[in-house]
């Protein structure tokens, strides 16, 4: 008959059992974190969907109040496009305009460079007086050089971006497709999250239903139309 553990066994025995508890636990976190690793470009585009789902479902709901006899699809299909186009717009603009401010800076150059000497002979003359042997127009000339070696470098890769972001452009379009679905049955996936909550909590999920659309998402479209100025 096996003898009964002594109060030190005893307490040898609970701490084996917490480190062994805590190491497989620390394991399974582990291996789940690798799992999700291999996905997670699809986690981030799901994310980033549910996120401007979050930040444009005011629009369509407001446009339905204003002309309640259009269809929901229709007027989620309009906000979407608008929104697609705009993106696609400003990034080609964006992209033209520095490609042609660089362009034209590289271009007034030699005429900046012509009237240096003219431009620096006050400040070299001072210099003198103090006796610090700095010759500024070589410094300048050198300066003007290097600027217009990487204003060069650059201009190619700003004219390319426009090509470069149709590129970029097809995760772009796996979250504004996604998005779109979640905005179109955003009240049948909120019905359903809401069947899922016991009753006696149902009063409890509905006012933090309403709590995060009125606070978050008012943070999150603040932060939208901050960025976009």
């Amino acid at each position: 008959m096996l003898e009964p553990l002594q109060e030190r066994e005893r307490r040898w025995l609970s701490a084996l059992l917490v480190l062994g508890t805590m190491t497989v636990a620390v394991i399974l976190i582990g291996q789940v974190a690798a799992m999700v690793n291999y996905f997670n470009d699809i986690i981030l585009i799901f994310f980033l969907a549910w996120l401007l789902a979050f930040i444009l479902s005011p629009v369509p709901t407001a446009v339905e109040r204003w002309v309640p006899s259009l269809p929901r699809i229709i007027v989620v299909v309009v906000t979407y496009l608008v929104l697609l186009v705009g993106l696609l717009l400003v990034a080609i603009v964006t992209a033209q305009a520095l490609a042609g401010s660089i362009s034209a800076f590289i271009d007034s150059l030699p005429g900046i460079a012509a009237s240096l000497p003219e431009l620096l002979a006050p400040w070299q003359r001072l210099l003198d007086q103090f006796g610090l042997r700095i010759d500024l127009l070589s410094s300048a000339r050198t300066v003007l050089d290097a600027a217009a070696s990487f204003g060069g470098t650059l201009v190619g890769p700003l004219t390319d971006l426009a090509l470069a972001s149709l590129s970029i452009i097809g995760n772009l379009v796996l979250v504004l497709v996604f998005s779109l679905y979640i905005v179109m049955d955003r009240d049948r996936m909120l019905d359903f999250v809401g069947r899922l909550v016991p009753p006696r909590y149902a009063a409890e999920f509905r006012l933090l239903r309403t709590s995060m659309a009125r606070s978050f998402g008012g943070f999150l479209r603040g932060q939208a139309i901050l960025g976009l100025v």
